[in-house]
């Protein structure tokens, strides 16, 4: 994966990152000021540091884990009924 062009740090950055907070023992707040990183930031990448190790900052997808499930036909069509009057489903009277 490449880098994003206005990125703060590149893979070797947060790794080094994970490096200094866990191996060395600096306190986050000082290597995510060290490395010009956000405190928030470095914040979320070191528990995926913690749980992955170092080949995890090669970056992730930023795509949700699932998407939102499709409703059946049936219900697509009972929602549409409300929102059109003329596509309404028999036996659906308001």
């Amino acid at each position: 994966m490449t880098g994003h062009k206005n990125a703060r740090l590149t893979v070797h950055g947060r790794t080094l990152l994970g490096k200094r907070v866990l191996e060395e023992g600096l306190q986050s707040a000082v290597a995510a000021q060290s490395l010009d990183d956000s405190i928030r930031t470095t914040d979320k990448r070191l528990p995926r540091f913690r749980a992955e190790g170092p080949a995890v900052p090669q970056g992730r997808s930023s795509l949700p884990g699932r998407g939102p499930t499709t409703a059946t036909s049936m219900r697509s069509r009972t929602i549409g009924g409300f929102r059109h009057p003329s596509h309404r489903v028999s036996g659906n009277s308001r």
